[in-house]
């Protein structure tokens, strides 16, 4: 079984925002909500060097991935993620 979810990033120093749709395989025993909660907060997608690649991969200029922070850069990127078959919230940094 697979999960869609609609990932939204915001750059705060530009302002930019990029939204986008990925889809995962459902993995292990915990739910879909608790995965990608985890990806997003806990795990590898929690960092900025990889949410800016997320970032620019999806809209932005691709040229930028390889300047990713990967040390002392927390904070420079919210996310925002709603599953798109229920509208259901996953995760959301934008305080709204």
């Amino acid at each position: 079984m697979s999960t869609t979810g609609i990932v939204t990033i915001k750059e705060l120093s530009s302002g930019l925002v990029v939204t986008y749709e990925d889809t995962w395989d459902d993995w292990g025993t915990a739910s879909p909500k608790e995965q990608w909660d985890f990806m997003w907060t806990e795990g590898n997608y929690s960092c900025d060097c990889n949410r800016k690649i997320f970032f620019y991969r999806h809209g932005f200029n691709e040229d930028k991935m390889d300047d990713a922070p990967c040390s002392g850069s927390e904070n420079q990127y919210l996310v925002k993620v709603v599953f798109k078959e229920t509208g259901e919230i996953v995760v959301n940094e934008f305080g709204d």
